[in-house]
């Protein structure tokens, strides 16, 4: 379990998360790995892409990995730093993520797609605040399948998701085995839309 203070002091090379990266790649095999970095600073130089890549290299050596736990709310990862960590984890059981605030939008959430697919048993996944649509919010129910459960999807504040949009994700719920509930927001709506399945 690690984790590193909001407002980190920037300017320091390399960025910590590479640095955790390339330790990882050297490290005992892990079964477990929680990483707690809201708010990590980027640089014209060092991009969340490289940032993310890094990390995932170094996750890449875990072939027992079955627990992920990651929380980057707040990091201006957006699309690109996004598609830096998405490949598939093989054998991961159980996947925590959270994307708060981060910039993404439907193409950061199709990159999401194998990381999802490969999960075998539960996803909470937390995307709140991005400028994801229905097709988005479509692309992350699909990718899981049948053999995972969502354990929530959170799509709160992501205005791009209407309410006839919302409407049809929530018929896709119902159709999805995989999905235990979701948690929407409608643009010009006061009110908050939950559903539990």
């Amino acid at each position: 379990n690690l984790s590193f203070a909001k407002n980190w002091v920037t300017g320091i090379e390399p960025h910590p998360i590479i640095v955790l990266g390339r330790a990882l790649s050297h490290s005992k095999s892990l079964t477990r790995f929680t990483l707690n970095a809201p708010e990590f600073p980027t640089t014209a130089c060092v991009t969340a892409f490289d940032i993310m890549k890094s990390l995932r290299s170094g996750l890449d050596h875990h072939t027992n990995l079955r627990v992920l736990k990651l929380n980057f709310a707040g990091t201006v990862l957006e699309d690109d730093g996004v598609r830096g960590l998405c490949r598939q984890f093989p054998d991961l059981h159980r996947l925590e993520l959270n994307l708060t605030g981060c910039g993404i939008s439907d193409m950061g959430a199709k990159w999401l797609g194998p990381v999802l697919s490969a999960v075998s048993q539960s996803i909470t996944l937390r995307i709140k605040g991005n400028s994801i649509t229905t097709t988005g919010g479509h692309a992350l129910i699909s990718a899981a399948g049948v053999r995972v459960t969502f354990e929530e999807l959170d799509l709160d504040d992501c205005f791009g998701v209407t309410p006839d949009g919302e409407c049809a994700l929530a018929k896709l719920m119902i159709n999805s085995p995989s999905v235990k509930s979701l948690h929407t927001y409608i643009e010009n709506n006061t009110d908050d839309q939950s559903y539990l399945l």
